[in-house]
């Protein structure tokens, strides 16, 4: 892989893109190469393409030369996935930002990469339309990076990942050939399944320049119910509780007890002193939501509950869940991220496999997550950087995988990830995985050093 050089190419860069939307000074460089795992290299160059045909020529160009190409949507991701490379091209979806089409009768939208999904939430609004993918980073996330690394949230209990709404795609492979399945069918098994390769590809096999996804009427009723557990067997019974007693929540949240704990200095429906709050979101028409939120009542009976249908409460505990990240950041210098996931009946068991590491090491450990799709994200927080800390990270890894689990839920591999994969995949499993790498990017151009 070679190093660009910008007194050979910046000129044809810029006759693609044209000049100001290419950048190249380093001051400047810098806030395009990392993400939120904060290790990175200096690009070369930054080009901020406005079409499908402006992304065909870079990737065209950089194949030629050998370049390697980043695609970056918003830099929101945890693992390294955007991070720059030394003397690569970072392509910028900033400029691809339009939502092309909203259809009401096929309950579709057609969107270009760069749009965020805050922002198609809001406007589908409008139309009394939804589109349930909500991950925490939903207003400064694109929906083509939330494509990359297969973006849920905590609706993903109910309604799926980022994959169950995208049916169709626009997209410019390593190759430089364009792959384009536009119809709105809701049903098409024509074929395989192309949209759905590049679902969790993490920029590896090319660049998405448009998708289509499917659409869900508004819900007409949301109830929030705030849920303090008081004991730790109350909290191992109540994911099957939930489920059994046909409760189907949108949403189930958790926050373990040092966090609810310094929640509760903030908000009055937190308890102080709980094993752990859960978050429960219930939606539908109002008989049936007010049906479930009485099952759900009879239920908790033993536990501190808090319940509000009012669109401020219920978005007032919303956008705290989204800012848990942030509060726990502040408490010391650093905060080492895992994204861990378990099945539903082992939860408890990897909050103790969690509490054993953090005595054994001496360590601040604080975990939250979707409690009811098994992601859990396991925060280790510290001043000084431990001298164990790889026997640290490999307890979590391990003890997650141990119990069934996988090394990563929804935040991906990146390069974080990277050296955990050969705990999950046989050394077959691998090749067939750098086997579909190399038939969409021969020249290996894509994100190289990634995801595989």
């Amino acid at each position: 892989m070679k190093i660009l050089n910008m007194n050979d190419h910046l000129d044809e860069i810029s006759s693609i893109v044209g000049r100001s939307n290419c950048l190249v000074d380093e001051r400047l460089l810098k806030y395009f190469s990392y993400d939120n795992l904060r290790e990175y290299e200096v690009p070369a160059i930054v080009a901020f393409p406005g079409n499908l045909k402006e992304v065909k020529k870079i990737i065209n160009f950089a194949k030629r030369c050998k370049i390697p190409i980043v695609p970056r949507g918003a830099g929101t991701g945890r693992t390294g996935g955007a991070s720059g490379i030394k003397g690569g091209i970072v392509v910028s979806t900033i400029r691809l930002n339009k939502i092309i089409d909203i259809d009401e009768k096929n309950r579709l939208v057609i969107t270009e990469s760069g749009v965020l999904n805050g922002d198609l939430q809001d406007k589908l609004k409008e139309f009394n339309l939804f589109y349930p993918p909500d991950p925490a980073s939903m207003y400064i996330s694109t929906i083509g990076g939330n494509i990359a690394e297969n973006a849920g949230g905590p609706r993903a209990v109910k309604y799926g990942l980022t994959s169950n709404y995208l049916i169709g795609i626009k997209a410019i492979t390593g190759n430089g050939e364009i792959i384009k399945k536009d119809r709105l069918l809701l049903k098409d098994v024509s074929s395989y399944n192309l949209p759905q390769f590049f679902v969790s590809s993490e920029g590896t096999l090319g660049i998405i320049t448009e998708s289509i996804h499917r659409l869900l009427n508004l819900p007409d009723k949301v109830f929030m119910a705030v849920i303090s557990i008081k004991k730790e067997k109350l909290f191992e019974n109540m994911f099957y509780n939930i489920i059994k007693n046909n409760v189907n929540p949108m949403s189930v949240e958790f926050i373990d007890e040092k966090i609810s704990n310094l929640l509760a200095e903030k908000y009055g429906f937190i308890k102080r002193d709980s094993y752990a709050v859960l978050l429960i979101e219930i939606e539908g028409d109002e008989r049936d939501v007010n049906s479930r939120i009485q099952t759900l009542k009879n239920m908790v009976k033993d536990c501190e509950v808090y319940i509000s249908d009012q669109e401020e409460n219920v978005e007032e505990i919303r956008q705290m869940r989204r800012n848990i990240s942030s509060f726990i950041s502040a408490l010391y210098t650093n905060k080492s991220s895992f994204d861990i996931s378990v099945p539903l009946d082992k939860i408890s068991k990897m909050l103790l496999v969690l509490k054993k590491i953090e005595k054994r090491y001496n360590i601040d450990i604080r975990s939250f997550g979707h409690a009811g799709d098994g992601n859990l994200h396991v925060n280790v927080l510290y001043n000084e950087k431990p001298l164990l800390f790889a026997d640290i990270e490999d307890g979590i890894i391990r003890g997650a995988i141990g119990l069934g689990g996988s090394i990563t839920g929804e935040h991906g591999i990146g390069i974080k990830n990277l050296k955990y994969l050969k705990y999950m995949y046989s050394n077959n499993d691998i090749k067939i995985l750098k086997g579909i790498k190399h038939h969409f990017d021969q020249s290996n151009i894509m994100n190289p050093g990634k995801k595989i």
